[in-house]
């Protein structure tokens, strides 16, 4: 069974959305490592910009 990342757009296994005590997430461990390491060195505003440019590719 697949799911489509949010963010990236790939469709992946649902096993890469359970991660964090959680197995339903909307987007992928990949994106939520780049997420989350973009959070910390930049802060909110600069992952809202990233989020909306990832998706713009695909969409």
């Amino acid at each position: 069974m697949h799911k489509q990342c949010i963010i990236c757009g790939e469709n992946k296994s649902k096993t890469d959305f359970e991660y964090g005590n959680r197995n339903n997430r909307s987007y992928c461990s990949a994106c939520n490592k780049i997420d989350q390491r973009i959070y910390s060195s930049e802060g909110l505003e600069a992952v809202k910009a990233w989020r909306v440019e990832m998706r713009k590719k695909w969409q």
